[in-house]
């Protein structure tokens, strides 16, 4: 993002004002998409990273079954 906002001023700078608008409003519409997908990262977050320690060896099936049940909104079955 810093990258394309150096860009539409550099354009801008260099007097391609209409390649800086149009790079301005990339950079606008990709900061509205990440306000957007922000909530489902945040929510899979935790999902992803359990898949990865399944994976690795470092998360038992039961650990991911929690974690899907805490993204699904459920309870979690007592730990031992």
């Amino acid at each position: 993002m810093e990258n394309l906002d150096r860009m539409a001023d550099r354009l801008a700078g260099l007097g391609f004002a209409d390649a800086a608008q149009e790079s301005r409003r990339l950079y606008l519409e990709v900061l509205r998409c990440q306000a957007r997908i922000r909530p489902m990262i945040d929510r899979l977050e935790d999902v992803w990273h359990a898949i990865e320690w399944v994976d690795s060896g470092d998360y038992s099936m039961r650990q991911l079954n929690n974690t899907i049940a805490t993204y699904r909104g459920e309870e979690q079955e007592a730990q031992p």
